[in-house]
């Protein structure tokens, strides 16, 4: 069975995975693997500044209910792109748990690997 895509920029949520944690210096660092928070992890995490701001998390892809979405790929990651972000690694991609489901890689290959761990999710 094909697992659903995967959004690499999620909310804090019941269900949602964490997949890193924001460092000192606003950049990402990634977990060895994803890990499923539950509503007791999202409760604690929301005491104090918002979780998104710290944590890094994954969840399904929303595709056309999201407002990232344009037609039939995710806006979002084409416009980090071409923001044209210095690479925070070397040459190799980051550790990622969840690469092989991204929405993020399978649209923009490396080029969006080598600029994720500079996105922090904010809300709007």
């Amino acid at each position: 069975m094909e697992q659903a895509a995967s959004c690499p920029s999620g909310r804090c949520r019941d269900g949602a995975l964490l997949i890193g944690i924001v460092r000192s210096d606003g950049t990402v660092g990634y977990l060895g693997g994803p890990v499923e928070v539950d509503a007791e992890w999202v409760a604690t995490a929301q005491q104090g500044r918002d979780p998104e701001t710290r944590f890094r998390f994954s969840e399904p892809c929303a595709q056309g209910t999201c407002r990232h979405w344009g037609g039939e790929s995710c806006t979002l990651v084409d416009r980090v792109v071409g923001l044209g972000l210095e690479p925070t690694t070397d040459a190799s991609l980051p550790r990622c748990g969840i690469r092989r489901t991204c929405v993020w890689f399978a649209q923009r290959g490396r080029d969006a690997c080598l600029v994720c761990p500079q996105v922090i999710h904010t809300r709007a």
